[in-house]
């Protein structure tokens, strides 16, 4: 059997979806009100209401209030739970950086003695190289 697709979400649900998502416009006051937020009523309608019907408004509203403060709660421990990951993963990874570095420390030390290493034999073998040639043309004359 085939199900339905979802309903998409009203108006309202997708505004309370954007402040969540909106880490610089975020408050749970804003969130609160925007998830609230019900069809206009006109006067006449307001009029036409029975205490009861009110009351019945009113219950329906603190229980949606309700739910929407669980929610929140629960994407906020989400947030923090997967805060603590990242947290986990950054303490487990940070030694091996640092001994990769001080890996690299040591080769490029390596590197500079041998660089330096191999200048001096150059120097010594082009100043042996030019002794050398002098003493040969000064054997010639």
């Amino acid at each position: 059997t085939k199900r339905a697709p979802p309903a998409a979400p009203p108006p309202a649900d997708k505004k309370a979806a954007a402040i969540l998502a909106s880490p610089n416009n975020f408050s749970v006051a804003a969130y609160l009100n925007v998830a609230l937020q019900q069809e206009p009523t006109t006067d006449g309608q307001l009029e036409g209401k029975r205490a009861g019907d009110r009351d019945d408004e009113d219950t329906q509203l603190q229980s949606r209030m309700a739910e929407l403060a669980l929610l929140l709660q629960v994407q906020t421990q989400s947030c923090h739970d997967e805060i603590g990951r990242i947290g986990a993963e950054l303490r487990a990874i940070l030694p091996r950086c640092k001994a990769d570095v001080t890996r690299l420390e040591q080769g490029l030390g390596g590197m500079a003695d041998d660089a330096s290493g191999l200048l001096q034999h150059v120097g010594s073998a082009s100043a042996s190289t030019s002794t050398s040639a002098a003493a040969r043309g000064g054997a010639g004359k």
